[in-house]
């Protein structure tokens, strides 16, 4: 396959991938499988690609003490991609990352709850392995429960996800005006509205943004072009942005087993082909048209109680800064 087909398949691949879902509670281990299908190709006529995500995530609560204790995790995402109509497109690309994070929670006197998280890893097409694919991102966070109805908090997040480093301002709110209905928002990668209709169902509408940054290390056939400058004009990486609007189903199959079922559209997506030192080669940055994304999602969360301290006073271990590989 040539190099510009592939890099323009390659790109159809990225917005496939979004921040990860926010949970009231946090979740031991999840399984989440998303499609995206009929995603039209540029310059391809009638030829459209077709993908499918897949996210593994895995934490295990590690108490240091009463009052903190640590959330280890380890992370995979794979972006694989079909093609309808387009028979010279005959190599999928697949799309890899990985990622170990870190999160310490300490519950502090009169309700106050500091975390601090960060996460490293690797991102690309793995074609080959070297420094340019190394990802990361690290969250500061204070919270403080006013009531049993509203938690507010600030701090700070810094991400590589969109393809430069973001130094950003957090904002988490947790509004439960009743046993069941919650507004929860950690910005800037989420807003969800959960209403529990059952005990054993709840429905969410969530608007999720998010980033990431691929290593693009596919063997070129061809001399790599040149800006006007003289200077190298070859692809390093794919950045891209994508916010989705969602609804989100979960049923409790029985005690922290939930199933759940997501569907909606993307509301953005765009995609941005850049050197090594983060310029953005010639008609390199395009925007895909929006469209539908489903999903299923099977998640075992940590038992309530878990990730609070005495008498109600401690905060869920939520949210994590945001996951540069997950589902849309």
């Amino acid at each position: 396959m040539a190099l510009r087909s592939f890099l323009r398949v390659v790109s159809f691949a990225l917005v496939f991938s979004v921040a990860q879902h926010a949970q009231a509670q946090p979740s031991f281990a999840d399984i989440d499988l998303q499609f995206a299908p009929g995603i039209p190709l540029p310059n391809e006529e009638s030829a459209e690609a077709r993908l499918i995500g897949l996210d593994i995530n895995v934490g295990v609560p590690v108490p240091l003490g009463e009052r903190s204790f640590l959330l280890p995790g380890v992370s995979y995402h794979l972006d694989s991609v079909s093609f309808r109509n387009a028979p010279l497109l005959s190599k999928p690309p697949r799309l890899h990352s990985i990622e170990a994070s870190l999160r310490l929670v300490q519950l502090l006197p009169r309700r106050w709850t500091l975390t601090l998280s960060a996460a490293l890893g690797l991102a690309g097409d793995f074609q080959s392995v070297d420094s340019g694919l190394l990802r990361g991102n690290a969250l500061v966070l204070a919270n403080h429960k006013f009531n049993e109805r509203v938690t507010l908090g600030g701090g700070f997040l810094a991400t590589y996800g969109f393809g430069v480093f973001l130094p950003l301002p957090a904002i988490f709110l947790r509004w439960s005006p009743t046993r069941r209905f919650w507004l929860e928002a950690f910005l800037p990668a989420y807003v969800r509205m959960t209403v529990l209709a059952h005990e054993r169902v709840e429905t969410s509408l969530v608007v999720q943004v998010a980033g990431q940054n691929y290593a693009i290390r596919e063997a070129r056939s061809a001399p790599c072009p040149s800006f006007d400058d003289g200077s190298d004009a070859c692809l390093d990486n794919i950045a891209y942005s994508l916010a989705t609007a969602q609804l989100d189903v979960g049923v409790n199959l029985g005690v922290t087993i939930w199933l759940h079922l997501h569907g909606g559209v993307t509301l953005f997506r765009r995609f941005e082909q850049r050197t090594a030192s983060g310029r953005t080669l010639p008609d390199g940055e395009n925007r895909v048209a929006n469209g539908p994304v489903i999903g299923v999602r099977l998640v075992v969360r940590l038992p309530s109680g878990e990730a609070e301290g005495e008498e109600g006073e401690g905060e869920e271990i939520e949210p994590t800064p945001p996951n540069p590989s997950s589902d849309p």
